[in-house]
């Protein structure tokens, strides 16, 4: 854009900050079973989740929690 800025950002926020916003891409780390394990968790992975509106990526060390597995 104009002045040489971009006119992509990056945002980095916690998931309960995110709630009730919609980003282009979403990048949730550490997506493991050792991250994610509770009831409590998985319902924060839905909602990081489901903030993506066209990516979506998870990244885990070892086993990807099930709570992402698609079955």
């Amino acid at each position: 854009g104009e002045l040489g800025f971009s006119k992509r950002s990056r945002t980095i926020t916690s998931v309960q900050m995110s709630k009730g916003l919609e980003f282009d891409e979403v990048l949730i780390p550490q997506a493991d079973d050792r991250t994610y394990s509770s009831r409590y968790d998985r319902s924060l992975l839905y909602i990081a989740c489901t903030r993506a509106m066209h990516r979506l990526t998870l990244t885990y060390t070892g086993r990807i929690t099930p709570l992402a597995v698609l079955k």
